[in-house]
This record gives C-alpha cells, structure tokens and sequence, in this order.
C-alpha cells in the first residue's frame, strides 16, 4: 500500500471503493469499513459463558481469608444445588475474585469424576488456595464468584439409570496364585 501512495487511513478513505478491492481484496474494504463504524462485526469472548454461575458479593471488601474461605463454602453450597436440581456434575470449576481496585483473579481445579457435592467442591479449592504461595488469598475482594464451563452427568443419575442403584460390575475372577505359603 505504500508503494500505491496509501499511508494512512484518510488516503485510502478518500479513494473509490472498487479499485482499493480490486487491487488489495475486499477485506481492506471491510476493515475500513469497520474502523469507521459502518460494519458491525461479532465480538467474540475471551473465556467461554460458563454453564452455571453464582455469586456473592458484599458491601465491604473482605477483609480476613477466614471470611473468603466461608463465601466459598456458601457458593459451593449454591453450586451444589444448581447441580443436583439438574443431575449433573463439575468435573472442571472455576473461582473467580474480583477486587474493589478492579484487579481480578481467577483459579481453575479439576477432579476426576463429576462433582456435585459442595464439601469436595469447596475441599478442592482449599487445598488449591492452601498448597501454594502464588494461589494465596489475600484481602480486598469485593465479588466472589464459582463457575463450571461445562457438565457432565452426575454419579448418581448414571446410578439410577442402570435401575439397580449399584454399579454393574462384573465379579472379579481370582487370582489361580494361592497367597497362603
């Protein structure tokens, strides 16, 4: 474009659209149409909508991580709740803290099977907060919020659908080695 004499968005304003298109391709044309606000283009997220969200939020800041640490129970008692009503479980959850400065932070764990307990949920977290210096809670939050990006079905809807209630295994055969000498 500079090589055409096009330095800036102003010369390529001032000229006929077809030509610009014909020589550069029709996305020049859309990224000026675009920065001058005539094209409307969808904004795409960041992070994906989570499933199911809560939150709490409180007139103060925390001031003490006893106090967060008791918010997070409460959320994970909500969640929980959210869960069951839905038979589905997290196997993914996300906490998000979000300061009254405007910072923000955000702490994923994972488990193995699907979660709809809130005890392990909030278990979960703890260790996470409690294990390491960098995922330490510090005061100062004004929203706290807990969310799972995806589901899973939970144990026990999976458990009723098999109609027994307990899992169909299959007797496990012995071992021919004898363990008494």
């Amino acid at each position: 474009m500079a090589r055409a004499g096009l330095r800036r968005i102003g010369d390529l304003a001032l000229r006929p659209r077809a030509p610009i298109a014909a020589r550069f391709g029709a996305d020049v044309i859309a990224r000026l149409d675009a920065l001058a606000g005539d094209a409307r283009g969808a904004i795409s997220p960041r992070f994906a909508a989570p499933e199911l969200s809560v939150e709490r939020r409180f007139a103060s800041p925390i001031a003490a991580s006893e106090a967060a640490f008791a918010a997070l129970a409460r959320l994970a008692d909500d969640l929980a709740l959210l869960l069951e009503r839905q038979g589905k479980g997290a196997r993914r959850l996300e906490l998000m803290l979000f300061r009254i400065d405007g910072g923000a932070r955000r702490i994923s764990v994972g488990a193995g099977r699907p979660l709809a307990e809130a005890k392990a949920m909030a278990r979960l977290f703890a260790e996470r907060l409690a294990g390491g210096a960098e995922e330490e809670i510090d005061t100062g939050f004004g929203s706290i919020s807990c969310a799972f990006p995806a589901s899973s079905p939970s144990g026990s809807r999976r458990r009723k659908a098999n109609g027994s209630g307990s899992r169909n295994r299959p007797a496990r055969a012995r071992s021919p080695i004898s363990s008494t000498a």
